[in-house]
């Protein structure tokens, strides 16, 4: 019998996700109109999600692996603590305890774009591409190259087994999981040739997949009837050609580049050909459209700035505190950087906060139907085939803080200028460059947002 591992090695797997049909760039007579074309904005893999667990996504720093030598930088775990605080994500005193941690984004990370003048086929396949991305216990940064948690269930799902799982039945599952590698790689190579001869490869494929899927069910038995209904809702979240309501949504592939761009404002419409519309699992980030509408017109007025709260960001109590309370108990163990006499005066004399420009939304994210809380406790008994990376411990994002902007202000003891006098380098907190404030020279500030999109300045993720 082959091992399932093998398969997904030998099968390769989709590793963008680009619509079957690209059109070329138009230009629209109407004023403050874009038609918009995957040929300019199809993004790097990096922006992208979607990979199958077991192939070519063997990257370090996977959960199961040591906890880092040393604990991310100072300031981020202060920012950190800020941010689990203020309680926008969470009121419980210890994530750990929760099964539950935080995950800080970077400073200028973009967003979701929603809201005018996004078509919902952007803002549906950015929150796919932020949402569906899994993170890594122990490893505080936000990363949008993490797994797929779809595809983790998906797997997770199809190796379910029973008391009685017999040999004919284990074939059946090798045979499913190679029949849905299959048909990701038909798409992949529709993808690359946009030609009819593909497409009707992927259409056979999923046909395919649906013909291992029925085997598979009915040898499963009654007992398994659970299993089955939820292989045919994962199922239908990831067909890439036609709608099925609460399971998939209407996406359009877009990269970081084509958020960021300034071509796009908020007075101006984007319009999709709908040849380049696809379909991926649903994710959805209820009234985000009305909030960030919301932000655009309060914050229109780049000579107005609507400032919201201030979260103070404590660096000298936050050495001593546990790493748990932010659902990373075992940075607990990895050493803190050591800091000089004069370093760590300066950080017991230093004052630093952060600003939201535009008042922060913590907004939760909801999965369609084919999601599966708690899929551990629901169905424990797996194949041993199923890879280790599904096996132990990952987080899928439950919340998202998002902010319109922030300011990060850090007030010295002493002037900027005097401590260059001290040979007294900033370097060594890890914060984002700073600029001179003005008309204070103890000051020095980092501002980053109010543009077209909002940011995304962290992530509350829950335990599988």
């Amino acid at each position: 019998m082959a091992n399932i591992l093998e398969l997904l090695s030998s099968l390769g797997v989709l590793e963008t996700e680009t619509p079957l049909s690209v059109a070329n760039s138009k230009e629209d007579n109407k004023a403050n109109t874009a038609i918009f074309s995957l040929a300019s904005h199809a993004g790097p893999t990096s922006d992208l999600v979607g990979l199958v667990p077991g192939t070519e996504i063997q990257q370090p720093n996977r959960a199961g692996d040591p906890v880092p030598k040393y604990q991310p930088p100072l300031f981020w775990k202060a920012l950190a603590f800020a941010f689990a605080d203020s309680s926008y994500l969470s009121n419980a005193t210890s994530l750990a305890d929760e099964g539950q941690a935080l995950f800080l984004a970077n400073t200028d990370q973009a967003g979701v774009p929603a809201g005018k003048p996004y078509p919902d086929e952007v803002t549906n396949y950015q929150t796919f591409a932020k949402g569906d991305a899994i993170q890594i216990i122990n490893h505080l940064t936000y990363s949008l190259e993490g797994d797929s948690y779809f595809e983790y269930l998906a797997l997770y799902i199809r190796s379910v087994v029973n008391d009685s799982d017999d040999p004919n039945l284990t074939q059946a599952r090798v045979a499913l999981i190679k029949a849905k590698l299959e048909k990701d790689l038909a798409y992949k190579n529709a993808r690359n040739q946009y030609g009819l001869t593909y497409l009707k490869a992927y259409q056979s494929a999923m046909k395919n997949e649906l013909a291992c899927e029925n085997k598979y069910t009915t040898l499963q038995g009654d007992n398994m009837v659970d299993v089955s209904s939820k292989l045919d809702t994962i199922k239908n979240a990831d067909d890439r050609l036609a709608e099925k309501v609460g399971n998939n949504m209407p996406c359009i592939v877009v990269s970081e580049d084509y958020i960021r761009d300034p071509t796009y404002q908020a007075s101006g419409k984007i319009v999709v050909n709908t040849g380049d519309v696809y379909y991926r699992p649903l994710y959805d980030l209820p009234n985000f459209d009305a909030t960030c509408n919301n932000w655009q017109a309060l914050n229109s007025d780049a000579g107005k700035v609507e400032r919201v709260g201030t979260l103070p960001i404590l660096m000298v109590e936050a050495v001593s505190r546990s790493w748990s309370d932010l659902g990373h108990e075992g940075l607990d163990s990895a050493m803190l950087a050591p800091f000089s006499d004069a370093q760590k005066d300066l950080l017991k004399n230093l004052q630093m906060s952060l600003t939201f420009l535009g008042k922060p939304a913590a907004v939760s994210l909801d999965r369609g139907i084919w999601d599966v809380p708690n899929v551990r406790n629901k169905f424990k008994s797996v194949a041993s085939t199923l890879p280790s990376v599904v096996r132990r411990p990952f987080c899928k994002t439950t919340k998202m803080l998002f902010a319109w902007g922030i300011e990060i202000s850090i007030t010295f003891p002493m002037s900027v200028a005097d401590l260059s006098s001290k040979n007294i380098s900033l370097g060594f907190l890890k914060i984002p460059p700073l600029d001179a404030v003005k008309d204070n020279p103890n000051q020095m500030r980092f501002v980053a947002g109010r543009s077209t999109y909002p940011l995304l300045l962290a992530v509350l993720a829950k335990t599988v």
